[in-house]
């Protein structure tokens, strides 16, 4: 969807500005944005990168003053095993980083 914070040339400023910031060991999994909301979703294999990823993404142009008020990380639910047994845990931290909600008036 395009909102106040998508300008004219739509989204590809915001995905060029993911593309340019790479991390071994983060990857991204999913990307929205509508009107002034923004959520990058992804994963890691070292939780320790994500604030250096973070940094990182500040630093673009187009992201600058904007503003994140959650960064939500958790251990995924293990994988189902084909025999009934306990399957394995993913090697892996999720995590999701949420826009700020405009304050109600």
């Amino acid at each position: 969807k395009q909102g106040s914070v998508v300008s004219a040339s739509g989204f590809s400023p915001y995905l060029k500005a993911l593309a340019r910031q790479v991390v071994d060991g983060v990857w991204l999994t999913g990307f929205s944005a509508a009107g002034s909301e923004m959520a990058i979703s992804g994963r890691t294999t070292k939780p320790g990168l994500v604030p250096d990823y973070i940094l990182r993404l500040g630093a673009e142009e187009v992201m600058q003053g904007r503003k994140f008020a959650m960064l939500e990380m958790r251990q995924p639910a293990a994988l189902a095993a084909k025999d009934g047994q306990p399957g394995a845990v993913p090697r892996y931290i999720e995590f999701t980083l949420q826009s700020a909600l405009k304050e109600a008036k």
